[in-house]
């Protein structure tokens, strides 16, 4: 997959519209539109700001490396503190015993209570 498609794949994946990156970019939505048309690539030169937006690694962008972002000493630092906690371990252990498919499902319906939650907290401040 070449960086042009990782970084559609993941604009989609993530639900991000051409124009909130163009406008991070501070570049015109014609620029993108050039790239998408393969008439332009000067994409390359904001590799950088791109990977930091869509927060995965240039590596992963580049085709490079499969994984998205490697975790960093913090992140490592910051699940052993997760892990500590028994039910959470718990929770996790049996987390890994899930087939794949159940694992990914899973994470969507976690995700989708989680956001819930937080648009209900939203228009609980809002009122």
């Amino acid at each position: 997959m070449d960086v042009l498609n990782r970084i559609l794949e993941l604009m989609k994946e993530k639900s991000i519209k051409q124009r909130d990156l163009t406008k991070y970019l501070e570049i015109s939505e014609q620029s993108f539109t050039e790239w998408k048309g393969g008439r332009n690539n000067s994409y390359i030169k904001y590799i950088n700001k791109i990977a930091d937006f869509l927060n995965v690694s240039t590596d992963y962008l580049l085709g490079k490396d499969e994984i998205k972002k490697r975790p960093t000493s913090e992140d490592a630092e910051q699940i052993a503190v997760y892990l500590s906690n028994p039910v959470i371990k718990e929770l996790y252990d049996n987390f890994l015993k899930l087939p794949p498919e159940e694992q990914a499902q899973f994470l969507k319906e976690l995700q989708d209570k989680v956001d819930l939650r937080l648009l209900r907290e939203q228009r609980k401040q809002s009122e």
